[in-house]
């Protein structure tokens, strides 16, 4: 299975702890770059949703925003004791003095009486982690679906190659005999006009020197076997974007070669198509994970 790494996803849940938004974004990088936006009280938390990422992703650049609003009774709590003893006093002020008691907005108004309520970071972390699982799941649903079809259109194009491949080693054996024949008139043309015999010695020798500047066969050998390898790693369920790449800057190398060496125009317009599809494959290749 090939995966993307881009891909975008979203949760929303709201619970006994409060609200919680979790968003998860991921495009193209060589490495895996995760950058975390949360509250400070859900920090704590960090190096679980690290871990996380770590364990179902290897490369793309993925950012994250959570978004956590806690529930009102999570938010704050009532200091008991404090709001005793001050009930205790406004009683005993309200008998000496005869004035009313204080009432419960003016008792709420009071500082100290309404305190901060910590939140549990087991129990929170206990209703929060499958949330972010769960976002990571679509996260990973998604770039597998792109991935099917990245992989789809890379395959369309390695068929391409093929047949381009299998063109230029047919016009590379061609241009073979036309260089063979065209070197061989110019040896009689010369012979010719100074009325001598051809070496049929010197003939092979300068054979040989064109054919070994011009032979492709080692090109053509590896340009084959690169395109089999990329269909093995394309049927591997594992990680290859790295290794597709480094493929296709291998495939790109040979091309140039083929048209470094080309004596013919049909070879050099072979390794410009090759070239075309390349350029087209290593853009998709590089959304690969």
């Amino acid at each position: 299975m090939t995966n993307s790494m881009t891909g975008f996803a979203s949760v929303q849940a709201e619970g006994e702890f409060g609200t919680l938004s979790i968003e998860i974004k991921a495009v193209n990088s060589r490495y895996l770059d995760a950058f975390l936006k949360m509250p400070d009280m859900l920090k704590p938390l960090e190096s679980d949703f690290r871990q996380y990422l770590s364990q179902k992703l290897s490369r793309g650049k993925i950012e994250c925003s959570i978004r956590f609003y806690a529930a009102a009774e999570q938010q704050l709590s009532i200091n008991e004791d404090y709001v005793d003893a001050l009930l205790s006093a406004s009683r005993q002020l309200a008998e000496k003095h005869g004035i009313d008691n204080v009432g419960m907005g003016e008792l709420l108004r009071l500082p100290g009486v309404l305190v901060d309520k910590p939140t549990d970071p087991a129990s929170l972390k206990v209703w929060l982690l499958p949330y972010f699982e769960q976002a990571l799941d679509e996260l990973i649903v998604q770039r597998q679906s792109e991935g099917k079809r990245l992989e789809q259109l890379i395959i369309e194009r390695l068929n391409a190659v093929d047949e381009i491949v299998d063109e230029t080693k047919t016009n590379y054996q061609n241009s073979i005999d036309k260089v063979k024949d065209k070197l061989h008139e110019k040896l009689d043309e010369v012979a010719e006009r100074y009325h001598s015999q051809i070496d049929e010695m010197r003939f092979e020798q300068e054979m040989i020197y064109l054919l070994q500047k011009m032979d492709i066969a080692e090109e053509i050998d590896r340009l084959n076997g690169h395109t089999a390898e990329i269909r093995k790693q394309l049927s591997l369920d594992q990680p290859k974007g790295r290794k597709l790449d480094f493929l296709m800057q291998e495939m790109n190398r040979e091309s140039n070669t083929i048209a470094s060496k080309s004596q013919q125009l049909g070879l050099t317009m072979n390794a410009v198509d090759l070239k075309v599809l390349l350029e087209q494959m290593r853009e998709q290749i590089q959304n690969i994970e």
